[in-house]
């Protein structure tokens, strides 16, 4: 479950961060 987690997380900060190095 800690993937999923990870995944929802890196979605929501690719969503709203752009200029942060977008992985």
């Amino acid at each position: 479950e800690g993937v999923k987690n990870f995944e929802r997380d890196k979605a929501k900060v690719k969503k709203r961060t752009t200029k942060a190095a977008p992985k």
